[in-house]
């Protein structure tokens, strides 16, 4: 049992380390072989079929004349002709006991072929009444036999060579033969062709794959730009090569954001430090002349009396206002890398217009020069979420209004429901917009239209990026509509 499972085993790992084409081209000839030799095999058998059949007619002919003529007479059975040569046909005698051979021709006195008495006896005997193929010792090869008793016993025996039959069926399986080797050596050239062309934009896949397989995809700008050719979709190699730019395509698209993520850590760790410079500058100036002061009046009166206590109140209130800053800064960062890591949120119900009233008393509180508005609906409005991350929404999107648009411009609060089971939290003002190239970059970390980061242009950039991380971290969205005369910030969350 275990020798036949190898074997397969050994040729099953044998067909598997052959190419394709190998294998395909072999199970095609193995195929057209089947086919030419069951067609070959038919061919034969009705042609045998045939011939057989036209033999046994003439046989029966002959023997029903030759029957008809020994019942009217000798003489009209030398009238019978038979046609082939060594031919068969004699009587026995019911008794055994006489026996004759009958002339081939009418008035000869030669026989078709001359048989012994007691051959013809025992053929006389073996012979059936129906046409039946026979390879005896007293005849020179195969002959078809047919027998035909009479009422008195006796019985004649007809026999006609099979010889001429076998030869034609002979002939036929050889030119069979030879006209299937020529058939295979054709389908083997031609279909090694045809395959090797069908076949032809699986290698070039192959040498898609090796070439990307050889490229330097560990750099910052890594990138899939190789393709595998495009064939027709409804081929079995047009739909592999399909696959396979989609999944270049998808890998492409990772490298693409892969590196856009890279892009966007090294600006943030730019931006981050070019924030945290300034205000740790201002720090380290004035504590190096706080330092100076006191050492110098350790040991120089003079240069001591330079530093007055009112410059040096001064000097420790900067600092006090540098070190605000920079907690604030690291604050946000701190809470971008919290949302960024998915820390889960406090989610509790929150009436959003109780938030939005809270958030317009502390802006008037803030800012006397920016009239805001509330308009909230007649019943609350609850979400569930994180209150005081809310509340920092709020805050941070009437303070974008703040630092970006003069004194004098209004601003619209709107809380209501959308009808879908969310809720809108709309901040409109009536100020100079945004401009166009910084619509789609609002809410990155960092960012302001101004590049010159003076304090006087805004914060630290940090705020929108903020509103937005705290919206997706309740599954919401935020998005922004801007326009000179009417800039409209729009958050949508789901109702509790």
């Amino acid at each position: 049992m275990s020798r036949p499972r190898s074997v397969y085993t050994a040729t099953r790992g044998f067909l598997a380390r052959q190419p394709l084409r190998r294998r395909v081209l072999a199970l095609v000839l193995l195929l057209v072989a089947g086919v030419l030799a069951a067609g070959g095999v038919a061919t034969t058998h009705a042609l045998q079929t045939y011939l057989l059949n036209r033999t046994d007619g003439q046989l029966r002919q002959v023997a029903g004349q030759t029957r008809d003529a020994l019942l009217h007479g000798d003489d009209d059975a030398d009238r019978v002709q038979i046609p082939p040569e060594d031919a068969v046909r004699f009587v026995v005698s019911a008794d055994d006991i006489r026996s004759a051979m009958l002339p081939a021709t009418p008035g000869s006195i030669d026989h078709v072929r001359d048989l012994p008495h007691a051959e013809q006896v025992r053929l006389a005997k073996k012979v059936p009444d129906s046409p039946r193929t026979f390879e005896d010792r007293a005849l020179p090869g195969p002959y078809r036999l047919v027998a035909t008793t009479f009422k008195n016993g006796a019985r004649l025996v007809v026999g006609l060579p099979l010889r001429s039959l076998n030869d034609t069926v002979r002939r036929l399986v050889l030119i069979e033969f030879a006209v299937g080797l020529a058939g295979l050596a054709v389908t083997a050239a031609l279909g090694s062709m045809l395959i090797r062309v069908g076949l032809a934009p699986l290698g070039r896949m192959t040498t898609t794959t090796r070439r990307i397989a050889e490229t330097d995809l560990t750099g910052p700008e890594a990138a899939v730009r190789l393709r595998a050719p495009v064939l027709p979709p409804q081929t079995e190699v047009g739909q592999l090569g399909s696959g396979l730019n989609h999944m270049l395509e998808a890998i492409d698209a990772s490298f693409q954001a892969r590196n856009e993520a890279e892009r966007q850590l090294r600006q943030f760790i730019a931006d981050a430090s070019h924030e945290l410079r300034t205000p740790l500058s201002t720090v380290r100036g004035y504590a190096e002349l706080f330092d100076r002061s006191t050492r110098d009046r350790d040991g120089s009166p003079e240069l001591a009396r330079n530093l007055d206590l009112a410059e040096l109140g001064t000097a420790m209130r900067r600092i006090a206002e540098e070190s605000n800053r920079m907690s604030l800064l690291v604050d946000d960062l701190l809470l971008l890398a919290r949302l960024d890591q998915g820390r889960p949120l406090d989610h509790r119900p929150v009436d959003l217009c109780r938030l939005a009233v809270d958030a317009a008393s502390d802006f008037r509180v803030r800012d006397q020069d920016h009239p805001i508005r509330l308009d909230l609906p007649a019943d609350p409005l609850v979400v569930d979420g994180d209150e005081g991350r809310l509340r920092q929404v709020l805050a941070n999107l009437l303070a974008n209004v703040h630092a970006h648009t003069p004194a004098g411009t209004v601003v619209d609060l709107r809380v209501r429901g959308d009808g879908d089971g969310a809720a809108l939290i709309e901040v409109h003002d009536d100020g100079p917009g945004v401009p166009p190239v910084a619509v789609d970059h609002v809410f990155d970390r960092f960012y302001r239209a101004d590049t010159s980061r003076t304090r006087a242009s805004g914060g630290t950039g940090l705020g929108l990026a903020i509103v937005q991380a705290v919206v997706d971290a309740h599954h919401g969205t935020v998005r922004v509509s801007s326009r000179p005369g009417e800039t409209t910030f729009r958050v949508r969350l789901p109702a509790g």
